[in-house]
This record gives C-alpha cells, structure tokens and sequence, in this order.
C-alpha cells in the first residue's frame, strides 16, 4: 500500500525528516520511526511526520497507534485525507468498519480515482456484510487499476459469498495471473475451487498459497477441509495440527481436528481437540455437538445427550445437533423421542439426508413400514452409503408394467444386506421381468437362480431398461409388515456338500452351530452386538450337546482358551475357495440348531430356513424390529434380546432354558 504526500516540514527539521523518510524507504521502520518521533516532538503539528509514524505502526501491526496518528495528521490537513489509506486499511483490521467506510467515502469524495480509497472501501463493505457493495467497489478499483492484483483476489472473494463460484474463480485467476507469487489469490482460488466442489484442484491452490506464506495459518485450516472432503484423514490431520501449531487460539481448527479423529475412530483423542476448542470458545454450538458424537461412539450415552442439549440451547436451530441428539435417544431405546428429533432437524433442513435416513431406521424398527421404506430412500442421497454409481437408465420406482422388462439390481453394503433382500428378485421374475444381478463375485455361487444373470456394471455391453440399489426393492414393492416375503428356503446349499459335511459331522449328538463376532467394521465405534465365546459355556456342558463353530478362522482365535471342560468343534478349510458360505450354508443344513450373533450368518440361516436363535444387543439393528421374540423376514429365526445394554449374562440364560426344554422334549419323543 502506498500513500505519497508532498508538503515540506519546517526548514529547520527538513534534514532530519529527509532521513527519517529516506529510512523509511529502505525498510529501516524502527530507525524511521525515532527520526520520526523527534520531529514531532519539535513540531507536534508536523502533518508529513504524524502520517510518517503511523504509516510506521501500520506496517508493523500496531493498528490502534496507527489509526491515532493518522487521525491527528488528518485533523491538521483534512483535505491530504485524500492521500490516506492506511487509516480506513487499520479500520478495517481492527473490525472498525463502520469508521472505515466513512474514511474511505470522504477519501473518495476528494479525490474520486483513489484506487486504495474504493478497494479498502470493498473490504469495509465486505467486512459489514454487503457483498454488492463490496463488489462494486472492488470493481471499481480493477477498473481504475486493472493490475491490481489484492482487488481481483477480493473481488473473487466477495463473488464467492453471493455464490457466483465460477465468476469467483475466474476473478482470482485474474490476480495471480497478474501477480503469480500473491499467496492471499491462491487462497481465494483454494476457496472458490472447493465451493464447485474440485477438491483435488482447491488442494493444489491451498498447497501454492503455504508453499509462498508457510505461516498462512486460513490456508493449512481450508487444506484440511479439502483433504478431509478427499478422504486423505492422515493429511488432513497434519494440516489442521499446522494450523493450532501456528495459532493455538483457533478454535475452528481444533474442532475440525476433532472431526478427523472422530472419523479414524480415535475417539478419546477427538475429545481433547472438542475440549480445546470449547475452552476457547465455549459458546461454539458445532463442537459441543461433535464432542457428544465423540462420546456417543464411545457408548458414553448420557454425556452424549447433554452435549447434544447444550449445543442445541447455544443454537436451537441446529439442524445436524437435532439429529444428532436423535441418534443418541434411538440408542437408548427412546424410539419415539428419536423421531421427534429427527422431524425436527428435517423441518429445520428439508434435504437433510442423514435425517431422513435416521428416521427411516427407526420408522422400520417400530414396524411403521410405509412412512419408513419412503424415507429409507434417502441413503442414496448419502455418498459412504450408497457410492458414487452412476447408471445411464433411469431407477425403477414401480412394479407395474414391467412384463418383458429388463431390470439391473445392483448390490449394496455387505453380504448380511444382500442375503436379506436377494428374496425381491424372485417377486421381479414374477412380474415378469429379466432379472440382471450385479453382486458380490463370492456369493455368486450361493444365489444362482435359473432367472438371474450375473452382470458386472462395467461390462460395455450391458442393456437393460431400468436399474435399482437392491435395498430399495422393498420400496418399489411397497412392502409392510404384513406382506413380507418370507418364504424360506429362498437360498439352497448344494446337496452334494451337504452330504459331504453331514457325514464329516456325524449324527451323534445335538449339533449346534455357533457363531458370536460380526466384522469389526461394521460399526464405527465398535461392534456391541458380538460377545466371548465363553458365553456359550453353560451350553457346551449339557448333555449331547455338540457346539461347532461357524466363526471364520480369522474371528475365531478365541478358541484357542477355552475354559476348562469346554469343548467347541472347529474345522479346517470350510470356505477356503473364492465363494463365501458355501460350505457353512452345507454345516447348517447338516446341524439341529444354529445360535448366532447379528451377523451375515443370522440371515445365511433364515435365508435357508434352518432353525436359528439369534442372540440380539438391547437396540438392536432395524430390520429384526422391536420387543419381538420372532422375526417376520424369516421364519425359522427366534430372537432372545438384552433387557439392559450389555447384558448377554441373562440373554443365554434364557438360551440355555430354551434349550433345556428343547432337549427334553426330543427326549420324550
């Protein structure tokens, strides 16, 4: 910034002012500044040394003196304010933007083509809320001075507040075009690039800003933005630690660094980062929210509440802390207050996808199917739920019609998923319909169906003439509690193999098939619906009884220490080749019972129809519903479910009764 001013200090000071103004020059501010000062304090109405010195303090941050002095030189010649535009630059600074704007309109009435003048004026105007204004006059400065490059970055930086992103972009282009090594362009470029949603080419501009201005504390802060939005945690974390390191007052970064931890699970650690932005800012509504999903992962429910209550008495229209707050009231069995919070975040954001998908689990496990098969349309909305597919044909979104029709079904999350709705296709071939199936290569042989073919979504000669996310067939069905389809067996074991391991077994004893950890991903957080092996113990002891495992070998080493007089069967080598279940589904068909966790195997067993007990955590997973001791997708499931999280003590307690009156009957017949 510049500002030249030609009146001549008194003849008897004019020495020492020249090399006061000749240090100045040269960047020598603190030996400028004492010549300064002894010229004013010879003359104290020496306008050229007043302005000098608050130049001085301008350039080395000390905005209050700078505004002080400058304010006296003005007072002693109004009419060199003209010439001014460190004054309203302070203003501005200090968050003074009212006085900055009155600065800049007197400047500007003086001398009209002040370039200085109508950019601080853009940023009073920016700094007040008033991005027209803001604009116009960063305008106007580009057009007095078509090289200015700062007003070309702040005019796109004012754009991308009125959301005209591409105009923006196009702005900051502009700045660093002309002025290549301008960090603060490349920071605004950053910003307008990650609001089009360019993450990877808002990165590069992020990195060129640190790379000329490492200590641009904003840019490491948007970095992390952009890695996190790109899923590079591990980086974006380094980038939000620079950003604390460089200014251990930003509370926003430590709260974003809270976010990223939440998301590599490290949970204890997220809620240090929340706390630290709290101390700093303890109205912060956002990181009060964020801290309670912290400790909702950590099963720290009735923290987690009141976080949630807390963020949302800063903010009552928090959209996400509503949600939020629902998730952690479904968890603790409050069904229907669940619901409550999450209308309410909906009503406060109308698109708000993980809202409605929340609401859609808990409509499903009250049984309200109608209301919840349409919200539980929204996880297509969701990218870690649904992907990023796109598909040239259009969604199927009825059942009518579709005679001769070619319907793509494609699959969605885990194999438990895909065994639960693989009974839909069947319904489409009853409507007439080709049915193509893309799935997972290892079930594959499990679910051939003489109406499926197999079809891999890259394949460049696929045709069809609507497509639809397997998980939506229920929708499209318009399936209630009542039309279920629940026909078993709807998947068949190969005969072969079922001899094969019916005579591996043997047929002595009551055999049961036991299984007790799902994947450790399929929680975030943890997996609560998995318990010890040793729960099993009470079981293994009656008699004839023959427990054997169905856990995969890699879940399974809990086997290894037993307690003493427990006895489990394992078996080497069962679904070794490259299909999943094939011969666990052959060992089910061979056993008297299965008693399993919530896992893929669960809906292996109903799919086959075998009699299955499934042991089942106190809120348990939509689809097995509530208070229900029976399970309407599969009727050879009885489900014994926890009275008190955590409780699995009493649940095989209840087994164990069952059992014994099982036993007995087979006895008596």
């Amino acid at each position: 910034m510049s500002g030249g001013f030609n009146n001549t200090p008194a003849d008897g000071l004019q020495a020492k002012f020249k090399a006061a103004t000749a240090l100045h020059g040269q960047g020598k501010l603190a030996d400028a500044a004492k010549l300064y000062e002894d010229v004013i304090s010879l003359d104290g109405a020496n306008f050229a040394a007043l302005h000098g010195l608050g130049a001085i303090a301008y350039q080395t941050g000390n905005l209050e003196k700078s505004v002080t002095l400058i304010a006296r030189a003005v007072q002693i010649n109004p009419r060199l304010a003209a010439g001014d535009p460190y004054r309203s630059a302070a203003l501005n600074q200090l968050g003074r933007h009212e006085e900055a704007l009155a600065v800049c309109n007197e400047a500007i009435r003086l001398k009209p083509d002040f370039v200085e003048a109508h950019y601080n004026r853009g940023n009073a105007f920016h700094g007040l809320g008033r991005l027209e204004e803001a604009l116009a006059s960063y305008t106007q400065a580009t057009v007095i001075r078509p090289n200015f490059a700062e007003a070309w970055s702040n005019r796109g930086n004012a754009l991308q507040g009125l959301q005209r992103f591409e105009d923006a972009l196009a702005s900051c282009d502009r700045a660093i075009t002309l002025q290549p090594n301008y960090a603060q362009g490349w920071y605004n470029r950053g910003n307008a690039l990650y609001d089009l949603g360019r993450f990877e080419e808002a990165l590069s501009s992020y990195n060129r800003a640190v790379e000329l201005r490492p200590n641009h504390v904003q840019a490491w802060y948007n970095r992390g933005k952009a890695l996190t939005d790109l899923r590079r945690q591990g980086e974006a974390l380094a980038s939000y630690d620079k950003a604390v390191a460089l200014n251990p007052a930003y509370a926003q970064a430590w709260c974003n660094r809270g976010n990223v931890l939440n998301d590599q699970e490290r949970f204890e650690e997220a809620l240090i980062s929340y706390d630290k932005a709290l101390a700093l800012k303890p109205d912060y509504a956002e990181a009060w929210s964020n801290r309670g999903t912290a400790l909702q992962y950590l099963y720290r429910l009735d923290e987690a509440l009141a976080a949630h209550d807390k963020a949302l008495a800063l903010k009552p229209d928090y959209a996400e802390a509503h949600c939020n707050r629902g998730s952690v009231i479904n968890t603790l069995d409050r069904p229907e207050e669940a619901l409550a919070s999450f209308n309410k975040a909906i009503a406060l954001k109308p698109d708000f996808a993980q809202a409605h998908f929340n609401k859609a689990i808990t409509e499903l496990g009250l049984g309200n199917m109608g209301d919840g098969w349409r919200e539980f349309e929204w996880r297509r909305k969701i990218v870690e739920m649904s992907g990023e597919r796109v598909f040239p044909k259009p969604l199927l979104t009825s059942v009518e019609n579709i005679q001769g029709k070619t319907i793509l079904v494609h699959f969605e999350h885990g194999f438990g998923d895909t065994l639960h709705f693989y009974r839909y296709l069947e319904l489409l071939n009853q409507a007439g319909a080709k049915v193509l199936f893309n799935v997972q290569k290892k079930l594959r042989r499990l679910l051939t169906g003489d109406f499926i073919r197999f079809v891999e979504l890259d394949d460049p000669e696929l045709q069809y003439d609507f497509q639809i996310p397997m998980m939506s067939l229920p929708w499209v069905f318009k399936t209630t509690a009542e039309t279920i389809p629940a026909t078993v067996p709807y998947v068949n074991a190969e005969e072969a193999l079922v001899q094969t391991w019916r005579e591996r077994l043997g047929g002595h004893g009551f055999k049961i098939g036991i299984c007790w950890m799902g994947s450790v991903t399929h929680m975030k957080g943890g997996d609560r619906r998995s318990f010890p092996v040793t729960h099993f113990e009470t079981l293994s002891k009656l008699n004839g009884v023959r427990l054997i495992s169905l856990q995969k070998a890699e879940e399974a080493g809990e086997l290894k220490s037993l307690p003493p007089g427990m006895t489990v069967e394992s078996f080497d080598n069962v679904d070794a080749g490259p299909d999943a279940f094939i011969d666990t589904a052959a060992i089910m068909k061979s056993l008297d019972l299965v008693i399993t966790n919530d896992t893929s195997l669960s809906h292996l067993a109903g799919a086959l129809g075998v009699p299955t007990w499934v042991a089942l955590q106190q809120v348990a997973d939509w689809r097995w519903l509530r208070d229900r001791t029976d399970s309407p997708w599969y009727p050879s499931l009885r489900l014994f479910r926890q009275k008190t999280d955590g409780d699995w003590g009493t649940v095989f307690a209840e087994i164990k009764r069952a059992l014994e009156k099982q036993l007995d009957a087979a006895s008596t017949r």
